[in-house]
């Protein structure tokens, strides 16, 4: 025969058992989303947070208008690469102001790779800067020419190298403060030369006296890193082409 002590027992195991579910039945588990994590506070705060977001979004769609309106002006220059524009417009507050800004024809610019992972660079006198600077190939657009078609002629041009295939890996405005010029920018590793056995610019500009320097990726991710290249183009290029995965 069970002892009392041991039907005591037993009875005290049956009440816990019977108190824990019945507290169980009140208890809100941890709801989980996607991925398995845990989604944080009550329905309601989950919609007084949504809420919030579309109202953060209504308010970005909502935002004024800051555009500026051409009232009069035109060309005050026009010369071989450059058109220098004067315009009179007017603001979003009513008030009138000028603008001086360069009219361009856009340019294009490649990365050009050849086995073993070297990059074809160029090497010039810019006369603004007044310095020589290492870059990737560019030139602007002759007229009814494609950005792909600009590049492959320049590459050819300043390299004696030829393209057979491009890869569009992005564009940027250069300066919007006072000129309108975008850049595209390619990669290719689908090279050949444009005369075998003989390195160096193919059919330059007269006005351009340039030096092709060859160099491995990793040396000119070090020099643009280092700021011993400072050409915009190049740099953002090489950025560009790193997100892509290429380089």
């Amino acid at each position: 025969m069970e002892s009392e002590k041991e039907k005591e027992k037993e009875a005290g195991e049956g009440e816990r058992k019977r108190t824990g579910k019945a507290r169980g039945k009140g208890v809100r588990k941890e709801r989980t989303g996607r991925h398995g994590k845990v989604r944080k506070g009550t329905g309601k705060e989950r919609r007084k947070r949504r809420q919030e977001g579309e109202k953060e979004e209504t308010m970005e769609k909502e935002k004024p208008d800051l555009t500026e309106k051409k009232l009069r002006g035109g060309l005050v220059y026009d010369g071989n690469l450059l058109k220098v524009h004067r315009d009179e417009v007017l603001l979003p507050g009513g008030k009138e102001a000028s603008r001086e800004w360069i009219d361009h024809p856009g340019a294009a610019a490649v990365i050009p790779v050849l086995p073993g992972n070297r990059v074809v660079l160029v090497r010039q006198f810019r006369y603004p800067v007044g310095r020589e600077l290492l870059e990737i190939p560019a030139g602007k657009l002759d007229p009814g020419e494609s950005p792909e078609e600009c590049a492959k002629r320049e590459t050819a041009e300043e390299t004696g190298y030829k393209i057979n295939s491009l890869q569009k890996i992005g564009a940027f405005f250069t300066t919007v403060g006072f000129t309108n010029e975008i850049i595209h920018l390619f990669y290719s590793n689908d090279l050949q030369p444009c005369r075998p056995g003989r390195e160096g610019p193919a059919n330059a500009d007269e006005d351009e006296n340039l030096a092709v320097v060859i160099r491995p990726v990793a040396e000119v991710l070090r020099m643009i890193d280092e700021g011993l290249i400072m050409d915009a183009k190049t740099i953002i290029a090489f950025l560009r082409a790193q997100r892509n995965g290429l380089l």
